[in-house]
């Protein structure tokens, strides 16, 4: 439990340290895409320390990408 208090509290202290000097360049669209990120990369976190089973997105990468190596004879 003590992670994921640690893993918040340091989400939100980059939220503020970072994107409070984004914002005041007006720099807004920057500002979300780094919140948004953050926000995907400690949601993964907390599931990870929670031992929830996560798909790899290496396999979102081979369906893309498969029929072209396919295509291309690579596979």
């Amino acid at each position: 439990m003590s992670a994921i208090l640690l893993i918040s509290l340091l989400c939100a202290w980059a939220i503020f340290r970072e994107c409070m000097p984004l914002v005041k360049k007006k720099l807004a669209k920057d500002a979300v895409v780094y919140m948004l990120l953050l926000l995907t990369g400690a949601s993964l976190s907390i599931c990870n320390i929670r031992l929830i089973e996560v798909p790899s997105p290496m396999l979102l990468l081979q369906a893309a990408y498969g029929p072209l190596l396919k295509w291309l004879g690579l596979q």
